[in-house]
C-alpha cells in the first residue's frame, strides 16, 4: 500500500495507540475488578469500550482474571482520513485465563478458541489527534 508521509505518520500514530490498547487489556485482566474506566476511556470509544467494560466486570465477578502477555503483530490495511484499518494475528500463548482458586481455565487451541486468530480492527482519531480503538472483530475459528 503506497501511503502519503502524513498518512505513515497517522499510521504510526495508530499503531502506538494500539499498541497501548494490549497493554491496558493484559493490565486490567489481571486485577479486572479495579476501576479501570479512565484508562479504557484514553484507548477505546464505541463498541469497543463497552465490550471492554462488561468483560471486565464479568470477569471480575466470577473471581476469575488474567496472566501473561498478548503478542500482536498488527499491520495497516487501510488509511482514511481519522480512519485506519488493522489486520492482526492476536497471539494468547503467553497468557492464561485462571478461575478464583488460581487454576487455568484457558479455553482449549481449537476452532472456536485458537490461541492465534485473526482480527479486524477499526481505529478512529479523535479531534484532539489521539487514536482510539473503536471496533475489534476476532475471528475465533481460524488460526494465524
Amino acid at each position: 500500500m503506497d501511503l502519503t508521509p502524513d498518512q505513515v505518520t497517522q499510521a504510526q500514530a495508530a499503531l502506538a495507540a494500539y499498541s497501548a490498547y494490549w497493554r491496558l487489556i493484559d493490565s486490567a485482566g489481571m486485577q479486572p475488578g479495579a476501576d479501570w474506566s479512565a484508562q479504557i476511556s484514553e484507548y477505546t470509544s464505541g463498541p469497543e469500550k463497552a465490550t471492554m467494560l462488561t468483560t471486565l466486570a464479568e470477569t471480575a465477578a466470577r473471581g476469575q482474571r488474567t496472566v501473561g502477555q498478548t503478542l500482536i503483530s498488527p499491520v495497516v490495511t487501510g488509511v482514511q482520513p481519522a480512519q485506519i484499518t488493522i489486520y492482526d494475528c492476536i497471539d494468547k500463548s503467553q497468557t492464561d485465563f485462571l478461575d478464583s482458586s488460581g487454576a487455568s481455565i484457558k479455553a482449549p487451541n481449537a476452532p472456536g478458541s485458537y490461541i492465534r486468530h485473526p482480527a479486524n480492527v477499526q481505529m478512529a482519531q479523535l479531534q484532539d489527534g489521539r487514536w482510539q480503538v473503536v471496533l475489534v472483530s476476532d475471528d475465533w475459528s481460524k488460526s494465524c
